[in-house]
């Protein structure tokens, strides 16, 4: 028992492939939501759980010699046994000193499984990794034949009657051809009361046999696979734990002379791409891998932020924040904004990206990735267009694959295309004459300079952002008709605005204090997200904030960057870092003072939080004056903001009833 945990742990449970789990499923409960099914990790999750000696106090019979014995031992493992819910579909058995009618003194290694984890695929691949079957005599290509014979069809030619008890059912005999009469297929499955799995991998069991016939292998030495049909009196059909919720679960019974056939289960390789970006824009896309992670996907991320997830199933590099270019070229917003001066990102990182894309190219951990075929890769479009010579290249496996890998393109910002929601046709005739200034800007600019980088690193052959664009299966927009005037889109672009959004969770004990410290009036939470670090605002600005907040009755959450406010009032909070979501769930909230970024917003009206809003660039003034136009925001400029300007607001929002 010691060495089979050992080699289980070692070979299944711990085995990766790169840096992700390959079984993962083995660690994983079946849970419902709205009448679907999910695999989730089971926190509580212990292999001796599952892997155990059968007690003597469940089944203390060891001589099955007579067929009624041999019964009850397959009635037992098949329907007396009863799944926990909260614990992972399988177990391994063990039973030592058993006499049947083959031998006595035998150890019996009997696995059960519910149907929904396995397949004949993932049993021979299985087999494979725990038991090494070359190392006991099965022929260098036992698993290549087993895996040719699966990928035919089988069709049953001899059908032993139901009436017969199990033990004297004869083998079911199978061939392979080109198709298989869905009448006999049914007329099998009708009499024997099993499911279309169940009788695949009946086939399968046959073909395992079979091979071994073909290697001139002597089947009883080697293998003895049994896969255990109803009992005559079983009054139910053999099912999975899908339909019939974890009672009577269809259970595999597999002797492999003292040792058995596992199973595994197959996962798709998903890789997401962002060179460049901030914490604020992996948040809004992370749930969707984190899901994807959780149903069983390796995801690999390049993330410029690491850390915010704990899926195991997801394996993060780290690739270049965007606060860091404006650190090191000394970007200052909130200087700039004082001076009227904009920042336009495109002009911006044409000067400032080349540099550090080209050193994403040379790292190892990024070219490792070309060889992998992964099945799906999602590229978060922001000011990422250098790094679309890598997805293509990533695409083709290297140039070794003839049919693409799909691609799914996110766009965090949902691309304004105005600065104003209802516009006249002045405006909108400055609008349209704005957007093809932008597009020569992007087309003969900005783009040539992005197609440079990738081009010089993988060959003037590599197409171009256009052609690989073109490729995109689908694009998803962090947009929503319910906070974005309504715009016809093609069928394969999908809204998923505040997707990110979700329940507030507990807070940390130090917050949770301080809020219940404050009574019935509440607090406020101010937050001027990723790249406007609130320590890095004028000592004036600063004081502004800290006098109002001072003489208010509410707490006041802000996050702030460094310890250098002296003598705080004893209502205010600093933070490096919030539970944003967490604090806006909180049904002691009563205001928040945003920059306005997209996720941000989408989380303050998931949550119902009237807002205050102080924009800066790119998409914050136009969600700003958004907000405003529909009444759950009061804006505020940042240069004219004045003590009396901010108390004025704080108090319109929290004294209006609406």
């Amino acid at each position: 028992m010691t060495k089979l945990k050992s080699d289980f742990e070692e070979k299944l449970l711990h085995k990766k492939i790169g840096s992700h789990l390959l079984y993962v499923e083995l660690r994983c409960k079946l849970v419902a939501w709205w009448g679907y099914y999910f695999w989730e990790k089971c926190d509580n999750f212990d292999v001796n759980d599952h892997l155990k000696f059968l007690p003597e106090s469940d089944f203390s019979l060891h001589d099955v010699r007579n067929p009624e014995d041999w019964n009850k031992l397959i009635n037992h493992v098949t329907h007396e046994r009863i799944w926990a819910k909260d614990k992972p579909l399988w177990e391994i058995l063990l039973m030592e000193n058993v006499t049947t009618q083959r031998a006595s003194e035998q150890t019996l290694l009997i696995f059960r499984c519910s149907h929904v984890l396995c397949d004949g695929q993932s049993i021979l691949n299985m087999t494979g990794n725990l038991f090494q079957p070359e190392k006991v005599h099965m022929g260098q290509n036992f698993q290549h034949n087993v895996l040719n014979l699966y990928s035919q069809t089988f069709d049953v030619t001899q059908i032993p009657p139901p009436h017969q008890r199990l033990h004297e059912f004869p083998e079911i005999f199978t061939k392979t051809m080109e198709s298989m009469p869905m009448h006999v297929f049914k007329k099998v499955k009708d009499v024997y009361q099993v499911d279309h799995l169940s009788l695949l991998l009946a086939g399968v069991a046959f073909a395992i046999r079979q091979t071994y016939l073909c290697q001139g292998l002597k089947v009883d030495k080697q293998i003895k696979v049994l896969f255990t049909l109803p009992l005559p009196n079983h009054s139910t059909k053999l099912c999975n734990d899908l339909m019939q919720g974890y009672r009577n679960c269809a259970t595999l019974l597999f002797l492999l002379g003292s040792i058995l056939l596992l199973l595994s289960v197959q996962c798709r390789n998903i890789l997401s791409v962002e060179f460049f970006g901030g914490k604020s824009h992996v948040i809004t896309y992370l749930p969707l891998l984190e899901e994807l992670a959780r149903k069983g996907d390796n995801v690999t991320l390049i993330s410029p932020s690491i850390g915010l997830t704990k899926e195991e199933n997801i394996h993060e590099i780290f690739s270049i924040d965007v606060a860091t270019i404006l650190n090191e070229y000394q970007i200052h917003p909130f200087e700039m904004t004082e001076r009227n001066e904009k920042i336009n990102f495109l002009t911006l990182f044409t000067n400032l990206v080349p540099k550090k894309c080209r050193e994403m190219y040379d790292r190892h951990e990024i070219q490792a990735l070309y060889n992998i075929d992964f099945d799906l890769i999602i590229l978060h479009y922001f000011l990422n267009d250098c790094s679309l010579g890598f997805v293509d290249r990533v695409m083709s496996k290297n140039g070794t694959k003839s049919t693409p890998t799909p691609l799914v393109v996110f766009s965090t910002i949902n691309a304004p295309s105005s600065i104003v929601q209802y516009m006249t046709f002045t405006q909108r005739f400055v609008n349209f004459g704005l957007n093809q200034v932008l597009d020569a800007v992007r087309t003969f600019y900005y783009l040539p300079a992005m197609e440079g980088v990738y081009k010089e690193k993988l060959g003037l052959d590599a197409p171009s952002v256009g052609e690989i664009f073109g490729r995109a299966s689908l694009l998803l927009s962090n947009g929503h008709v319910s906070i974005n005037r309504p715009k016809p889109n093609l069928p394969n672009v999908i809204q998923v605005g505040g997707m990110h959004s979700r329940k507030a969770k507990e807070l940390p004990k130090k917050i949770q204090d301080f809020l219940s410290s404050g009574g019935d009036d509440g607090f406020i939470l101010f937050s001027l997200g990723t790249y406007l670090p609130s320590s890095a605002m004028s000592p004036q600005k600063r004081a502004i904030f800290v006098n109002v907040f001072s003489r208010l009755k509410q707490k006041v959450i802000w996050k702030y960057e460094s310890n250098d406010i002296p003598d705080l009032q004893k209502n205010i909070l600093l933070s490096k870092y919030l539970p944003q979501q967490d604090l806006l769930g909180h049904d002691k909230i009563r205001l928040f003072i945003t920059h306005c970024g997209t996720g941000s917003w989408e989380e303050a009206i998931f949550h119902g939080v009237p807002q205050i809003g102080i924009p800066f660039f790119g998409e914050q003034p136009l969600n700003a004056r958004t907000a405003e136009n529909r009444g759950y925001l009061v804006r505020l400029d940042w240069n004219e903001l004045t003590e009396e300007r901010l108390m004025e607001a704080i108090q319109e929002v929290i004294s209006n009833p609406k």
